[in-house]
């Protein structure tokens, strides 16, 4: 896309508050699993679907909630090619997830470890919250139901601008209410479902990264028990999304501010140090319920924008803005 465009992005990860935060002020290690994600939705748009498919079995076998991604990263290696040999790529990209996988598993296995790993995935499933600290759907439906069932105990002010907690999925359930998870699981699955419709037709590494960053921003949005860095990986997707298509790069800064200080409101710059944190009822209302609304609403704008990038860039209307030699901010 240009030397323009490879420089915005590198400033635009470099400087961006959300890697900051995610990487090395707090150290979650998300960081270790978008490069190799990142790789396998590059290496799918640019026709290499065997690295693509091994890049991508390293990415969730690093981290599982990857697979998310799997839809982006098959329209991408799908529409890489001659239609012709559309299915041919796509057993391509399966081979070389098999064998990146079996690279990955093989030491595992020989050192006797191959339970311990499945009873480590496997406790995924018992992780029993609405949300952990997530800026999501779930994190404001434990909001109001928290403060509507303390409103009789503490009165309306106080219920409602408490700083809100963790609610667990259980007690959601005993209250008689449907089971969270398959809600969240229906709501994303069928918004990563219109996510993939929507982009069935992109082309290129820029679209494939796009789609890539829709499928972890509505995982992250409308899945239950989700936590408060599982929308890292939207980050730098979109940044390599955002510097060919410029009308993405408000959304992305967007989802930086949001993520960002929403592990501030929470953290500071430390669990262990206090005192760096922005106050929680800094806006009365709990500042991390503003954020996830903040970031529902991003989600919907995420699929507008989605959505007219992958139709223009259909339509040849949506050429790379940024020249080769210049610099665009």
């Amino acid at each position: 896309a240009g030397v323009g465009s490879a420089r915005w992005a590198v400033v635009a990860c470099w400087l961006n508050p959300a890697m900051l935060m995610g990487g090395p002020v707090l150290g979650y290690r998300d960081t270790l699993f978008v490069l190799p994600l990142a790789g396998a939705l590059l290496c799918a748009a640019g026709g290499t679907a065997v690295a693509a498919g091994a890049l991508f079995a390293a990415a969730v076998l690093t981290k599982p909630q990857a697979a998310v991604v799997l839809p982006a990263l098959a329209l991408a290696v799908w529409n890489s090619g001659a239609p012709a040999a559309r299915f041919a790529r796509l057993a391509r990209a399966a081979a070389g997830g098999l064998v990146g996988s079996a690279a990955v598993l093989a030491p595992v296995v020989a050192a006797g470890a191959w339970w311990n790993m499945l009873n480590a995935l496997e406790s995924i499933t018992r992780h029993d919250m609405l949300s952990g600290n997530a800026p999501n759907l779930w994190w404001v439906v434990g909001y109001l139901m928290r403060a509507w069932y303390s409103t009789a105990d503490m009165g309306a002010w106080a219920a409602y601008t408490t700083p809100t907690k963790i609610l667990a999925i259980s007690r959601v359930v005993e209250l008689g209410y449907p089971n969270p998870r398959v809600v969240g699981a229906a709501l994303a699955g069928a918004t990563m479902l219109w996510g993939t419709w929507a982009a069935r037709r992109a082309r290129g590494p820029a679209l494939a990264c796009a789609a890539g960053a829709f499928m972890v921003h509505a995982y992250a949005t409308l899945s239950a028990q989700v936590h408060e860095n599982h929308l890292f990986a939207a980050v730098p997707l979109l940044v390599v999304a955002a510097a060919v298509h410029r009308r993405l790069r408000p959304l992305l800064w967007t989802l930086s501010a949001v993520f960002a200080v929403n592990l501030n409101a929470f953290y500071g710059i430390s669990e262990y140090m206090d005192g760096w944190a922005i106050p929680r009822t800094v806006t009365v209302v709990d500042l991390t319920v503003w954020l996830s609304l903040v970031n529902c609403a991003a989600l919907a704008w995420h699929a507008a924008l989605l959505q007219r990038e992958c139709r223009d860039a259909q339509q040849g209307a949506n050429a790379p803005e940024t020249l080769p030699g210049t610099t665009s901010f």
